[in-house]
């Protein structure tokens, strides 16, 4: 199997493991001092604390992968999430 091959594996492993509420695949997955400029995270205590809020406000969370693409040691994956909040209310 290519580098590509085996980082476009590791991206759907944890897309899965997360739809599970697996956080343990943070910590296979996650370096120590990971930065997340999107939702302003730093380090995996951190990325899990996020998780944990994002499957308690939507607990049917689910991550599916639409386009991956890699390139040496680079990967770039396109996913749709979806998720009902925990209130019932459907967000539009």
């Amino acid at each position: 199997m290519s580098l590509e091959e085996k980082n476009k594996a590791v991206i759907r492993k944890m897309v899965e493991e997360l739809n599970k509420q697996n956080l343990t695949v943070i910590d296979e997955f996650t370096a120590l001092d990971y930065v997340d400029h999107t939702n302003q995270l730093r380090g995996r205590e951190n990325v899990k604390r996020f998780y944990t809020m994002v499957f308690k406000d939507f607990p049917d969370f689910h991550s599916t992968v639409e386009d991956i693409i890699a390139e040496g040691d680079k990967v770039w994956a396109r996913y749709e999430t979806t998720g009902t909040p925990a209130s019932g209310k459907k967000k539009e």
